[in-house]
């Protein structure tokens, strides 16, 4: 996750609330939304060029935000908080707030991500056994981001926020060649 400045934050918590006075459901889709614009910005250079771009007047770029929120069919309250950013300059912080807006949605719900490293893939079955126990051990649901690294040999190597569990070959055989070191 990107580091989020305080402006973003402002923006993200002032969305966030605003979709809140609609309900859950509206922070949900406000999260998708949101994402689904980032990520639009992140593979269309193009749209990115132009909105970043502080060649283009607020008009222009204002009308490519009205022709995009029109495209992707976004919500009333996403397209207001849109023409909001947009309006104060601050699209070139988009993902950031869409980052910001994610986190606060997710503290609410208790929800967290989980990013795991295994020399190869876990069955189906292994991967819902480490997430209940990680879930079990955090308090939070998780959302498991896999990452298959040969270099791991073997094991399993489990980050949520601050808590670390790795149980990997590699970490293992460190920790050997660090005793024999010390001998």
């Amino acid at each position: 996750m990107a580091l989020v400045s305080q402006a973003a934050r402002r923006y993200a918590e002032a969305a966030a609330e605003s979709a809140l006075a609609h309900g859950e459901a509206q922070l949900d889709t406000l999260v998708q939304e949101l994402s689904a614009l980032a990520g639009a910005l992140a593979i269309n250079h193009d749209l990115e060029s132009v909105l970043m771009n502080p060649a283009f007047g607020t008009e222009e770029r204002s009308k490519v935000v009205e022709s995009l929120m029109e495209h992707m069919k976004l919500s009333q309250l996403t397209r207001q908080f849109m023409r909001l950013v947009s309006d104060k300059g601050r699209i070139t912080e988009l993902t950031a707030i869409a980052e910001a807006v994610k986190q606060i949605a997710d503290d609410r719900a208790g929800r967290t991500v989980a990013f795991v490293e295994t020399a190869t893939e876990l069955a189906p079955a292994s991967l819902e056994q480490l997430k209940r126990a990680l879930e079990r051990r955090t308090g939070k649901k998780l959302e498991m981001h896999v990452k298959i690294d040969p270099a791991v040999i073997g094991g399993v190597r489990a980050r949520v926020g601050t808590f670390l569990l790795d149980g990997t070959i590699q970490t293992e055989l460190a920790r050997l060649r660090e005793r024999l070191a010390e001998t």
